[in-house]
């Protein structure tokens, strides 16, 4: 009798808390360290009025500028601690691979793929050309997509340049869509 108390005592110790449904916390990286800022506190934000689902977070940006740290593991030093596991693309050169990396890590991480909410932080001036590019690499197979933006007031040309590159979103899918090969 006083084996099978413990063993229920032990037992009652550790709650595993199982949810039905996961969340994939995209954050996009951007060299522009106010910018950067900018999406990972929006993004804090956010998962913190998540309930009822594991999140896990994607961040996502490779090297640019010369910097020593990828964009992902900057903004992983940023959400370190918060709720949820972290998964880091240092691998992504821009939006398009964002996406593509994206994917690709769904698929080989869920049997369901369908099944994973996708909430993607970007900024407000980024978001048009970010869901054109998200429409064009998943073509619609994603169950539910929330954009998640961050109001920038940390970079003046943003917006200008936004539409230079707004120019380039079909080759930037297509060549994106090279790394789902």
């Amino acid at each position: 009798m006083f084996g099978i108390k413990t063993a229920l005592f032990i037992i009652s110790c550790f709650v595993v808390q199982v949810y039905s449904k996961t969340t994939v916390m995209v954050v996009l990286g951007c060299a522009i360290q106010d910018v950067q800022q900018e999406r990972v506190s929006a993004a804090l934000n956010y998962a913190d009025s998540i309930e009822d689902s594991e999140i896990v977070w994607f961040v996502t940006g490779g090297v640019k500028n010369a910097v020593i740290a990828t964009e992902a593991e900057q903004m992983k030093e940023k959400i370190t601690g918060s709720k949820g596991k972290i998964v880091l693309d240092n691998k992504a050169k821009n939006t398009a691979e964002n996406f593509a990396y994206l994917k690709k890590w769904i698929s080989e991480s869920y049997d369901d793929a369908e099944s994973v909410d996708i909430v993607v932080t970007t900024s407000d001036f980024h978001q048009e050309r970010a869901a054109k590019i998200f429409k064009g690499i998943f073509s619609n197979n994603a169950s539910k997509l929330d954009w998640n933006l961050s109001i920038s007031e940390g970079c003046a040309h943003c917006w200008s340049d936004e539409k230079i590159h707004m120019q380039n979103v079909a080759i930037d899918v297509k060549n994106a869509v090279r790394i789902l090969a």
